[in-house]
């Protein structure tokens, strides 16, 4: 699908849920149980695919989910001389 094509109709159910054409999904990299980012930019609904970004460097990756961290920057960490 390109930019601008009208895209496809759904409907929302009674607890405000619409489905993800499994195009988009494949399209995005949004699989089962992935985060998404939904966001306003005036009339529109914006979902993208939640890229989470390491606390320290920045860099997008696998994060330790107590302290945000890439495994790189955990190491660091881990030898750093006070």
């Amino acid at each position: 699908m390109k930019k601008g094509d009208n895209g496809i109709e759904r409907e929302v159910d009674k607890l405000g849920r619409v489905v993800l054409p499994i195009n988009f999904r494949k399209r995005l990299g949004i699989e089962r149980n992935s985060r998404v980012l939904i966001s306003m930019d005036e009339e529109t609904v914006l979902i993208k695919a939640y890229e989470s970004l390491c606390a320290m460097c920045k860099k997008p990756g696998e994060l330790n989910s107590d302290l945000g961290l890439c495994p790189s920057c955990i190491e660091k960490v881990k030898n750093y001389n006070v």
